[in-house]
């Protein structure tokens, strides 16, 4: 995001929040009351059962325990960035609710409440807590998975694919078109791979190397049955990355 759609966003954001202190009892509350009569109405049991203990869930305190947890789960796992992340953002929700909820000063509907809250409304302290809490543990999944990647269902996003090596060479300015970078990287691996299989190695200065291995043939077990099955003989793609490679990965 570029720092104009940045400057856009803040506006829109505060405007929307001005509007929602100022212009509630006028132009929202009508429209706030006929949602709340109409989720009202659907009122049966098991939905105040389960609404009840979702209630519960992402109540102040609950959540407070559920943060110290997490962030206890993540120091102790090495997370240490996702851990203090976690717990400045929950942090930070916790200590705006109050001044944000002052600041609009919107009273809560007077009617039949399942439960007795004291308090001003807006924000929803719980659907404030639950949404920064579950998104900030969205993000925090998605860095550890993309410091792990080996997860298969999150390798499609976190791993780069020839589509986009193309698009990288046509952003650099490398390449005109799209269609010629994807050419080009097409022939590349094709040459690698051709010259591996005739046995040759491919060294690539500051990258790595190319070439073809072999793995011995050896006695294994049927996953399904456990019985003794032979395996084959087979060869091997093996590629080793150059030192050049890896001082920058570690750099």
């Amino acid at each position: 995001m570029n720092k104009n759609n940045f400057k856009i966003l803040i506006t829109f954001v505060i405007l929307t929040f001005l509007f929602l202190s100022q212009g509630y009892t006028n132009i929202l509350k009508p429209f706030d009351l006929k949602i709340i009569s109409y989720i009202q109405s659907l009122e049966n049991e098991y939905l105040t059962v389960f609404y009840k203990m979702i209630t519960i869930i992402a109540d102040t305190y609950q959540s407070a325990i559920i943060t110290i947890l997490l962030v206890t789960f993540l120091y102790f796992k090495k997370h240490y960035r996702e851990a203090l992340f976690l717990a400045i953002t929950m942090t930070t929700c916790g200590l705006a609710m109050p001044l944000l909820k002052n600041i609009f000063s919107r009273e809560r509907p007077n009617f039949y409440r399942l439960i007795e809250i004291s308090g001003y409304s807006f924000p929803s302290g719980h659907t404030t807590s639950a949404t920064t809490m579950y998104l900030t543990l969205a993000i925090i999944l998605l860095s550890i998975m993309k410091k792990l990647n080996k997860y298969f269902v999150f390798k499609r996003y976190l791993t780069m694919n020839k589509k986009e090596l193309a698009t990288k060479l046509v952003e650099k300015e490398l390449v005109s078109t799209k269609t010629s970078a994807e050419a080009i990287v097409n022939e590349v691996f094709a040459a690698i791979v051709e010259e591996v299989k005739k046995g040759e190695k491919v060294a690539i200065a500051g990258f790595g190397s190319f070439e073809k291995g072999e793995r011995a043939a050896r006695e294994g077990h049927n996953p399904q049955t456990g019985e003794k099955i032979h395996i084959a003989a087979t060869k091997t793609f093996k590629f080793k990355a150059s030192k050049t490679a890896k001082d920058a990965v570690n750099a």
